[in-house]
């Protein structure tokens, strides 16, 4: 049997109690104005005096000093969650914390964990895809429509880049392929390639296995979540730490603790492995977030998969705030466009431009209109 992620946010099924703003969390707390769900990313409105939020599966709010929260830009934030039901609280400076809110997100998103099931690649994509009744453009077409509409050039973009494409893929009963030294990450390079799934000239061998035909390695398709979102991660300086294009002042000063990671964020190991956080997760229902889920390329093929933080202690989280907000000392060493993350829309596909200018929409299995938090 397929293992979906909802097994591990089961307590979601047993839906949270509600709460309404008639409730005080004491006196001159801070409050949920607004909370709204769209396509898996919840857009929140909170006064002016909250400065954090946390989205919490339990029944109390986390310490105020736990990496659960997220810091709000004046009271406000979007941030992508998996499937689930949450309870969301705020809090101010002084650590004064506001009555909750409840939120459900039903997307219709895929989350198949770890390709269970899933046909590794092994003819070209076009051909695979149209013996399944589907195609590279519309994969485009859909990964660019779920992007446009979570926010191009911003965390929630990337994550829902990610998570739509591996829909999309497992869908079709498709698993992308790993490759040694495969990589797509070239200025003309957007979208699935032609390529993947092709013979190699040579079948290229390591201690892992033997590779024999076209696919991406684990930083390619790290990068290549962020292009489909706008942002530009290939440089001339970090090389395989593709994390350090967060850098703020000096190259990896941006390094977070192995538990404070959010979606979005990079790991990287020692060896120069990536992978790319999707979401926290409280995978035992204490309700303290304890895994990430992430998007990795690791031999055989393409997956989601949940590592615990404790897994990946020797890691390193690379916080990417700098690049979403297209500021950091790495800029100015992006190759392809000067002096900038952010891609220029003139140097983007044509269903990029479209779905931007919300001239299509979302079709296939995340047609979930706008939900309103309780």
């Amino acid at each position: 049997m397929k293992r979906i992620l909802a097994t591990l946010i089961a307590l979601s099924v047993m839906l949270l109690p509600a709460f309404s703003l008639a409730e005080s969390g004491g006196s001159g707390a801070p409050e949920i104005l607004s909370v709204s769900v769209r396509n898996g990313v919840v857009a929140l409105q909170a006064s002016s005096d909250a400065v954090a939020c946390c989205f919490t599966q339990g029944s109390q709010a986390p310490e105020t000093d736990s990496p659960d929260w997220l810091a709000l830009e004046s009271g406000a934030i979007r941030v992508f969650k998996v499937d689930g039901t949450y309870r969301i609280f705020v809090k101010d400076a002084s650590g004064q914390i506001g009555t909750p809110r409840t939120v459900t997100v039903v997307s219709g998103y895929n989350y198949l964990l770890d390709a269970e099931g899933l046909e590794v690649l092994s003819e070209p994509i076009e051909d695979y895809l149209s013996e399944h009744g589907s195609s590279v453009a519309q994969i485009n077409r859909y990964v660019a429509a779920h992007a446009a509409l979570a926010g191009l050039q911003t965390r929630s973009g990337v994550v829902t880049v990610a998570v739509s494409f591996a829909t999309a893929l497992a869908n079709a009963g498709l698993a992308l392929p790993y490759q040694l030294y495969g990589t797509y990450q070239g200025e003309d390079d957007w979208g699935v390639s032609p390529a993947w799934g092709t013979r190699l000239s040579k079948p290229i061998t390591d201690d892992y296995g033997t590779y024999r035909v076209h696919g991406m390695h684990c930083v390619a398709i790290v990068v290549w979540a962020y292009k489909q979102a706008g942002i530009n991660l290939v440089n001339n300086i970090t090389g395989s730490i593709v994390g350090k294009n967060g850098s703020l002042n000096w190259e990896g000063d941006n390094a977070v603790a192995f538990n404070a990671g959010r979606g979005g964020d990079i790991v990287t190991a020692k060896s120069g492995h990536a992978m790319l956080i999707l979401d926290r997760l409280d995978t035992d229902g204490d309700g303290a977030e304890d895994s990430y889920l992430v998007l990795e390329m690791i031999n055989p093929s393409m997956t989601l998969h949940v590592h615990s933080f404790q897994s990946l202690r020797n890691y390193t989280v690379y916080d990417m705030s700098a690049v979403f907000s297209n500021t950091g000392r790495m800029m100015r060493a992006s190759r392809f466009w000067s002096n900038t993350y952010f891609i220029p829309q003139s140097a983007w596909p044509d269903y990029l431009l479209e779905a931007a200018a919300f001239r299509i929409k979302p079709v296939g299995s995340a047609r979930t209109p706008t939900q309103t938090a309780q």
